[in-house]
């Protein structure tokens, strides 16, 4: 497949220090998402098909994008609301967005028809009727409010907060605030939506931390750049936040490993 034609604002940065602090970023996450990084679970494989979505979607490949959504929904059902925020933020390119939807919604309904035929009705009762029955979970947003965002993310959401600010009027007028926009807001409300009912616990929060590390990590790179152009005392500041991000990360690799007590590790609320 031809790689499409991107203008100057298509690409966000080609620094390789950005991609290794979003990767340290995300990897120092793990025990926020409650351990939830083993490649036997299917966390994993639901939010490696969700960011190569995203991906294809920025890079203009539409029907990839509908069909890595369709496949990431099929692993787990909250890749709807991510895809449908997504898809909606190229609304700038009517052609991408509907390709890109309507392939999303034939392939999740079909394979979703087939296999509840090839199931005999048990898919439906697991990715739909059970769900549907789960109760809402008051708690669930002080957890989220407080423990993933408060707790583990405060100083980066600073610190991307502060590098977004000279740029607030580019997030609706241009595709890449679009971009960074739409996303921000399905891996938010995706995150809140697990939490908020019963069952959601802290690894229905990894989309939203794996796409704050993309955050985190631009806004990284544009603060950096600015300092070794320019030095100053608040930028310096800005600095300090990010490796504060990195400390309240910090915890012992100890706690993870099983007891005789807990084979299973340690539970997260």
């Amino acid at each position: 497949m031809p790689r499409p034609h991107l203008s100057a604002d298509a690409e966000f940065t080609s620094s390789r220090r950005a991609g290794l602090i979003a990767v340290g970023c995300f990897a120092g996450l793990y025990a926020a998402a409650g351990a939830s990084y083993d490649l036997a679970r299917v966390d994993m494989l639901f939010l490696m098909l969700t960011l190569a979505a995203i991906y294809a979607t920025w890079r203009d490949q539409s029907v990839l994008a509908g069909l890595l959504f369709a496949c990431a929904y099929q692993s787990k059902q909250g890749a709807a609301i991510i895809a449908i925020c997504v898809l909606a933020g190229t609304w700038r390119q009517p052609r991408q967005w509907l390709t890109g939807t309507v392939t999303f919604l034939v392939a999740t309904i079909g394979s979703a028809l087939l296999l509840n035929h090839l199931s005999g009705g048990w898919y439906g009762f697991y990715t739909q009727w059970l769900p549907s029955h789960h109760a809402l979970y008051p708690r669930g947003l002080f957890y989220f409010l407080v423990r993933d965002l408060g707790r583990y993310l405060l100083p980066g959401l600073l610190l991307i907060a502060w590098s977004a600010r000279p740029h607030l009027s580019q997030l609706w007028r241009s595709r890449r605030g679009n971009f960074l926009l739409f996303c921000t807001l399905g891996c938010f409300f995706a995150a809140l939506a697990g939490r908020i009912h019963s069952g959601g616990s802290a690894n229905v929060v990894l989309p939203l931390y794996a796409w704050f590390a993309v955050l985190f990590g631009l806004a990284i790179h544009r603060t950096l750049t600015a300092i070794e152009q320019q030095p100053h005392p608040r930028m310096q500041f800005v600095a300090a936040l990010a490796v504060l991000q990195f400390l309240v990360m910090l915890t012992s690799p100890s706690r993870f490993i099983p007891s005789r007590r807990e084979p299973a590790g340690p539970s997260v609320p």
